[in-house]
């Protein structure tokens, strides 16, 4: 679990790894950013600073949802996430399995 932000805690960081999960993420309780594991450009490896997570808007859907951002600042650019087990948790309270997975970048030009 983790807090839901109030502004946008990424301002102001270098970069913003925007991850998606199959499953929607319940807020609520800090995380421990050491779990999430970022490989950069120059070979290092950093940890999120910071959490965004701005539940959906309010509506039929309105509450926790699947996506979490994770504010870096370290310029160098990432290439690759890992996860650990239990990072985080579902609405159930089952926690997520571990991942790594490369980073995507976005289109060029759009």
């Amino acid at each position: 679990r983790h807090e839901v932000a109030e502004g946008d805690p990424c301002e102001g960081h270098h970069q913003r790894i925007r991850t998606i999960w199959s499953v929607s993420i319940a807020g609520g309780e800090p995380l421990d950013l050491t779990a999430f594991a970022v490989t950069l450009t120059d070979g290092s490896r950093a940890h999120p600073v910071a959490v965004s997570d701005h539940r959906q808007e309010p509506g039929p859907m309105q509450g926790d949802d699947n996506v979490i951002d994770l504010c870096l600042d370290p310029s160098a650019a990432a290439l690759r996430i890992a996860v650990d087990a239990g990072a985080l948790r579902d609405l159930y309270g089952i926690a997520t399995a571990s991942a790594d997975a490369p980073i995507a970048r976005p289109p060029r030009g759009g």
